[in-house]
């Protein structure tokens, strides 16, 4: 029902996906009981989570539901962790760092994001801990 994110007006598309693509799309009141139990169950992974946290406590006070989000030591943000592990990087945004690492993207699509997002942290811990490999 709005277009707007972080107080900007979106009119054509968001993340390069076309407005028209969510016209048809639950909100997020119509689809709170089925994922919430998700994102207060365990950790947290996300490409910028503090951003899609946002996002979701905005969207939830629109419709008048109380979210309190998880705290920091329950997420892990695949974006800062990537700025650690792989300096050496000349962008550290999803797309760039899943075409570097050859890591199956299918940009802003929500499983896709979701699925490398997990690979990354993955090949991160990987990196930082190579020993793993042999367990």
């Amino acid at each position: 029902p709005f277009k707007f994110y972080a107080g900007s007006i979106v009119d054509e598309a968001y993340h390069g996906v076309p407005i028209k693509v969510y016209e048809n799309a639950p909100t997020i009141a119509e689809v709170w009981d089925k994922i919430s139990k998700f994102l207060n169950s365990g950790i947290l992974v996300g490409h910028g989570i503090n951003g899609d946290l946002q996002a979701i406590q905005l969207a939830l006070q629109y419709y008048g539901i109380e979210y309190e989000p998880p705290g920091q030591d329950q997420c892990i943000c695949t974006n800062i962790a990537s700025i650690y592990t792989y300096p050496e990087l000349e962008s550290h945004k999803l797309k760039a760092l899943c075409e570097n690492l050859d890591i199956p993207i299918n940009p802003h699509h929500a499983l896709s994001d979701a699925k490398a997002a997990g690979y990354l942290l993955a090949k991160s811990c990987l990196t930082i801990f190579p020993d793993m490999r042999k367990t």
